[in-house]
């Protein structure tokens, strides 16, 4: 409740208008209810968090909206009212970020695979490791299998 009142209270202190001219010619009502529609879809609601402005019900997003609105009706393009959202709100405002946040949401796949990488790198080391040792101890050519192998075999040939 109280965030609501501040989102409320900073819009409405707010200077209402963006620094640079309206750029465009202003559109005729039909037009600008879409373009603020379109516009709205792109900002994030700053009570709701998950929606955008146009979909929010909440007082800060209809402010928002019919802040974005006059903006359109003045001839505002869409770069400037987005830029100006983004200039007092940050990023943030966006519900799809223009900078690259690429890295926040593959570091942890990239990790995960990287972890898988090295635990099949040490199952491969330990296998590797053990195999020759086993190898040798069963091998009948090794200096201590020779005598008693020997000895096997010399009874065997007694048998017969």
């Amino acid at each position: 409740m109280i965030l609501l009142l501040l989102v409320q209270m900073a819009l409405a202190q707010e200077d209402m208008s963006i620094p640079e001219p309206p750029i465009l010619d202003p559109p005729t009502d039909s037009e600008a209810d879409q373009r603020s529609e379109r516009l709205g879809k792109m900002l994030r609601c700053p009570v709701c968090q998950g929606l955008s402005v146009a979909d929010s019900r909440s007082d800060a997003a209809i402010a928002m909206q019919n802040r974005i609105h006059d903006f359109v009706v003045a001839g505002y393009s869409d770069e400037q009212i987005v830029d100006y959202f983004v200039s007092r709100y940050g990023e943030w405002a966006l519900l799809k970020p223009k900078s690259s946040h690429w890295f926040v949401w593959t570091a942890p796949g990239a990790g995960l695979l990287f972890g898988l990488g090295v635990v099949g790198w040490q199952i491969r080391q330990r296998k590797s490791n053990k195999a020759p040792s086993s190898q040798l101890s069963k091998s009948p050519t090794a200096k201590t299998d020779d005598r008693y192998r020997q000895r096997i075999l010399d009874e065997l040939d007694g048998e017969q």
